[in-house]
């Protein structure tokens, strides 16, 4: 970095090279000019979400900023570009070729606010028979919180929807697939400053499984009428651990069935081959009761019947507890929340 400095009073620039707000990472920079091939396997390397650069113009001045990595090939990088010295920063979305002559530094670094929300990771996993990739209540969850959590700088591709087994996802006797869960996470960031993962029925075991196997202890679980295997019955090993952990369950049925007769219903029984209600005292957690189901302002939902005449509320059963907006409510507030804390405490550290 010294180097860097002096290179810059060399040209005869004033300014700083980079905001005091920045701290970088110890990385030896490519002060140089160097084949696309040195650029990629630098950026390659950098184990954070956000790398440092500098371009030279023909006329010596130098344009820096740093650059999300949104997606990056062998020949160049794309991505949110925030311009320095800040504040205020001009910001844009763009792309730099690996071959632009103009590349001076690349430097592997973090700010000092430590992106917290560009490092959040969201999982969303959907259970037995709930399709690789939806609709579900999951991708319905995982829509819900992509819009609504970009206002906090949340990546919508760190907010994501898998199956609970995607080679074995109508398989009652199969085992959630700890492999391709963990891989989809470190994808993202494998040091996520916030994690949540969110889970309904086999998808429930298998968000308190990889939540025992995270790089980091999760800071939520979200339970929704969580099934543990063929005979739900929960083992050491499947106990979930998180900094919060809430489990919503029913207790009204499989399926509800028509809601003014009642025909089709199939109640909660014994468990057999996978079909079961959700656990009900999950160790840890806060466990909730969900009789009905709701609107996002928690407002009972209801139908109006013709025979008989008269105004039914909707039972919560185990198929469609996933898809209530009320616990989807729920589940953006308790992260909402966790994240803006730890975005003040960080600005509180800094003071």
């Amino acid at each position: 970095m010294k180097k860097l400095m002096n290179k810059r009073k060399r040209h005869g620039k004033s300014n700083p090279l980079i905001s005091p707000r920045v701290r970088l990472r110890k990385s030896k920079p490519l002060t140089n000019k160097y084949s696309p091939e040195e650029i990629y396997n630098k950026i390659s390397e950098c184990e954070l979400n956000w790398v440092f650069m500098e371009l030279r113009e023909p006329d010596n001045k130098f344009i820096i900023f740093y650059i999300r990595k949104d997606v990056v090939t062998p020949t160049s990088i794309t991505g949110k570009r925030i311009f320095l010295p800040i504040p205020p920063g001009r910001t844009d979305y763009g792309t730099v070729e690996f071959s632009d002559s103009r590349i001076e530094t690349v430097l592997c670094f973090e700010p000092e606010e430590n992106n917290i929300a560009e490092n959040v990771v969201i999982a969303c996993i959907s259970g037995r028979g709930g399709g690789v990739s939806g609709p579900n209540g999951m991708t319905s969850l995982r829509n819900t919180l992509r819009t609504r959590l970009a206002t906090l700088g949340v990546p919508s591709n760190n907010i994501f929807q898998i199956s609970w087994n995607k080679n074995r996802d109508s398989d009652p006797f199969g085992a959630p697939l700890m492999s391709d869960l963990k891989k989809e996470i470190n994808s993202r960031n494998n040091k996520p400053s916030y994690i949540a993962i969110i889970g309904h029925s086999f998808g429930g075991w298998a968000a308190s499984k990889l939540s025992r196997v995270t790089a980091v202890k999760p800071d939520f679980i979200g339970l929704i009428d969580p099934v543990y295997g063929a005979s739900n019955i929960m083992s050491p090993n499947a106990v979930p651990i998180g900094s919060k952990v809430i489990n919503w369950y029913q207790k009204n049925g499989i399926n509800g069935g028509e809601p003014c007769t009642g025909i089709g219903s199939i109640p909660c029984t014994s468990p057999q081959n996978g079909i079961s209600c959700g656990y009900q005292n999950v160790p840890g957690a806060q466990n909730i009761n969900e009789v009905y189901l709701k609107t996002w302002s928690g407002a009972i939902r209801s139908v109006n019947c013709l025979v008989p005449k008269k105004v039914v509320k909707l039972k919560a059963s185990h198929i469609d507890i996933d898809d209530d907006e009320w616990i989807h409510r729920q589940i953006f507030d308790q992260i909402s929340s966790d994240i803006k804390n730890l975005i003040k405490s960080k600005k509180a550290r800094r003071k």
